[in-house]
């Protein structure tokens, strides 16, 4: 059986329930199981939730196709590695891609995201309305799931990430005019 890290540096096959009650799981609000076994992983958090009441769990999933059944047996964050290493083999090859295309060597550029606020001067304004500088343009919107392209008649909403391009001089200016001073810069 797989070994679980428990606190206070007690190991134990989390499969078995009196393994977890001597590691504290009566006090614990979060479980996580990080064995390379899915069925393993799975019992963990069914006997975590089931059986000690724990409000989280947290699991590995090595075989994407078991995603759904981990969902729909309660298990509340599913962890596939699969898609985290295709998720991050796919960013490098745009990344490699875009560096082709955006020769940033002499150039300097900030790229910045502001979450926008219920106090944001700019809600419910048209893009051409709002007046960025002229060395700036908003590149993307990200509302809820949904990312914007935007245009000059795009709105502006509440809780809208705003990825922002702009010469260094300018970012000030759009801090303030966007958010009030909340940017986070890459």
């Amino acid at each position: 059986m797989p070994e679980y890290m428990i606190p206070q540096s007690k190991n134990g096959d989390g499969t078995k329930p009196y393994i977890l009650e001597d590691a504290g799981i009566l006090k614990m609000d979060t479980v996580i199981a990080l064995s390379n076994m899915d069925s393993a992983n799975l019992i963990v958090c069914e006997i975590a939730k089931k059986q000690f009441y724990v409000k989280n769990t947290f699991a590995v999933v090595n075989d994407p196709e078991n995603m759904r059944v981990f969902r729909e047996l309660g298990v509340n964050k599913c962890i596939s590695v699969e898609q985290i290493l295709t998720d991050a083999i796919e960013q490098e090859a745009i990344m490699e891609n875009l560096k082709s295309y955006l020769p940033m060597e002499n150039v300097k550029i900030v790229i910045c995201e502001v979450e926008l606020d219920d106090k944001s001067p700019v809600l419910n304004k048209k893009l051409w309305e709002i007046g960025l500088p002229k060395d700036s343009i908003i590149g993307c919107i990200i509302r809820a799931e949904q990312t914007i392209i935007p245009q000059g008649n795009t709105d502006l909403k509440a809780g809208n990430r705003v990825i922002l391009l702009s010469s260094p001089d300018s970012m000030y200016k759009i801090n303030l005019l966007l958010s009030g001073g909340k940017a986070r810069a890459y």
